[in-house]
């Protein structure tokens, strides 16, 4: 079925002819098709404003002397849901798969086509597998997806996933262009390669989204075999650096979180210490990053709060998870301020609720003492 917004112009059309177009809105080609008789090009176009899916096969059957060219172009998008191959008669047709114009081109089943697929313009994602052809990405191009290639050749983009994600290779890729890896918090794209990865005379750049980063390593990409590095590192977050081992590329962290912090905040010199107070409002930068604070801006609403409650006394606070988890902040208790032994919080007097990247931390001490102190203190 061909909803309204689909023509079709017939098969074995002359070469740079186009025999079947997207005009407009999201359309499915839910059959298989198939490259029964001779004929030289054939292209799918999709135009602006508009999507096509192919849901089934797309494939040679007959034999043949020399191949044919299918062509995907537009600035629309086209996903064949489907596979992509070459005939699996006695003497095969070959099939010469290129992507032209700006659009996108997704291949979510498995492409089995022996000859190369040319990328020479737009976007190119690989959710499927990509069996044996080679993938020669032009500059000016971007290669993603989370799917598997055989191998690649990139002048352009080469950016693992979807937005995000792992993108991976069953032989060898050469990166001459950009490799692109996306950092969000936790996470972070990965290119794996089972052969040989080749970065001499690349770009890589860093992005940053908005769950920043926040740990001590990542993987970025693991190889059989590495050859050359980036000649040109973009976007590389401040206390981190790349790390190259035997198999695998990593972002390492290289300095304190707090160090991290301070420069965020734009800290230098004297005011980037970690007992400076920049602001004035009696918190020092230490504690600012464990509670939150800007250590420029005075901000009273980040101060622990405490309140008497019955028998005992209530002290609460948010701090930030990872700083906690770095500088080992204590809850102590102690009779008068200038007793030389302050008493650490027992566990069964905290409660600690986890909020995500931060958490809110309740303390009931019991407050039989004429005189209870409680403190925060950094150790």
């Amino acid at each position: 079925m061909f909803p309204i917004g689909i023509e079709t112009l017939g098969r074995n059309t002359a070469a740079g002819q186009v025999f079947l177009r997207s005009v407009a809105g999201a359309n499915t080609v839910a059959g298989d098709i198939a490259i029964v008789d001779a004929g030289g090009s054939y292209m799918v176009e999709s135009l602006a404003g508009s999507a096509l899916t192919m849901s089934g096969h797309f494939s040679a059957t007959v034999n043949a002397l020399s191949a044919r060219d299918v062509r995907f172009r537009g600035e629309g998008d086209i996903t064949l849901a489907g596979n992509l191959s070459d005939s699996a008669t006695a003497t095969p047709t070959r099939l010469n798969v290129t992507k032209e114009g700006t659009g996108n081109l997704v291949l979510g089943g498995t492409v089995s086509v022996l000859n190369a697929i040319a990328l020479n313009a737009g976007g190119l994602k690989v959710n499927g597998r990509v069996t044996q052809a080679s993938i020669n990405a032009s500059a000016g191009t971007r290669l993603g997806g989370s799917g598997t290639l055989a191998n690649a050749t990139v002048a352009g983009v080469l950016a693992p996933g979807n937005d995000s994600g792992t993108l991976s290779a069953s032989g060898s890729i050469t990166v001459s262009g950009t490799l692109e890896i996306e950092i969000n918090g936790a996470t972070a794209d990965r290119l794996n390669v089972a052969g040989a990865l080749t970065l001499t005379g690349s770009t890589l750049d860093l992005k940053v989204l908005a769950g920043g980063v926040t740990q001590s390593a990542y993987v970025l990409a693991t190889f059989a075999s590495r050859n050359g590095a980036p000649s040109t590192v973009r976007g590389l977050p401040f206390g981190y650096a790349l790390d190259y081992r035997a198999n695998e590329l990593r972002l390492v962290r290289t300095s304190s979180l707090y160090a991290i912090w301070a420069n965020g905040q734009g800290l230098s010199g004297a005011d980037a210490q970690a007992s400076a107070d920049p602001d004035n409002d009696g918190l020092e930068n230490v504690l600012e990053f464990l509670l939150r604070g800007h250590p420029t801006v005075a901000n009273a609403a980040i101060m622990p709060k405490g309140e008497r409650s019955g028998a005992n006394f209530v002290f609460s606070f948010s701090r930030d998870k990872a700083a906690q988890g770095e500088i080992a902040a204590i809850i102590e208790h102690a009779p008068d301020l200038a007793a030389v032994v302050w008493t650490p919080a027992l566990p069964g007097m905290v409660q600690v609720l986890d909020r995500g990247d931060w958490e809110s931390v309740t303390v009931v001490i019991p407050a039989s003492a004429p005189r209870l102190f409680v403190r925060l203190r950094v150790p």
